[in-house]
């Protein structure tokens, strides 16, 4: 079984030390990392080709102790791509939620101190949304990704979705591509 990891790299690029986790029992990617003081916040996903679930995770660690202060899952089916730190200090994690032949744009904010859920919104426009980045600019967040309007590649287009720090959508625009660019 192949497990996620966290390790720590010198700048020659040694391995200083790496530990393996099995957050989902199934077979996990962390998707973003980022840096918040001491800490490490974290999100990823589990997903075994069978079950067509992904089983979201997200993560508070302390890279002094090199112990997690908080481990969380939700009951929703996510598959998150960022997590980042909110003006307020909470984290903001986005990302993909899939439903049955479906996906929409999930945002989510996730109290910094203990991991639990406080403010969490969902946007369908195709059923085919991705997000696959996120960016906080100007009290505003902005999500990257594509929408479907069929289930084949040439007819996936590019898309960039601004929303309030409430999560209330501002716009979104979605790019045409030639059918011979993927």
């Amino acid at each position: 079984k192949d497990l996620a990891f966290l390790s720590e790299v010198d700048e020659n690029g040694v391995i200083l030390w790496r530990d393996d986790y099995d957050f989902t029992d199934q077979l996990d990617y962390i998707t973003h990392i980022e840096k918040s003081g001491n800490k490490l916040i974290g999100c990823g996903y589990g997903y075994a080709d069978d079950s067509g679930e992904f089983l979201e995770f997200y993560f508070k660690y302390d890279i002094n102790s090199k112990t997690f202060d908080w481990i969380k899952k939700t009951t929703v089916n996510l598959k998150p791509a960022t997590i980042q730190v909110l003006t307020n200090g909470n984290y903001l994690m986005t990302g993909d939620e899939f439903g049955v032949d479906e996906f929409r744009i999930f945002l989510l904010e996730i109290d910094a101190e203990n991991g639990k859920n406080i403010k969490y919104s969902n946007f369908i426009f195709s059923g085919k949304e991705s997000a696959s980045t996120a960016l906080i600019h100007n009290n505003s967040i902005y999500t990257g990704g594509r929408y479907g309007i069929e289930k084949r590649i040439d007819k996936y287009r590019g898309s960039i979705s601004k929303f309030d720090l409430n999560f209330n959508e501002v716009w979104s625009n979605y790019y045409l591509n030639y059918k011979d660019k993927f």
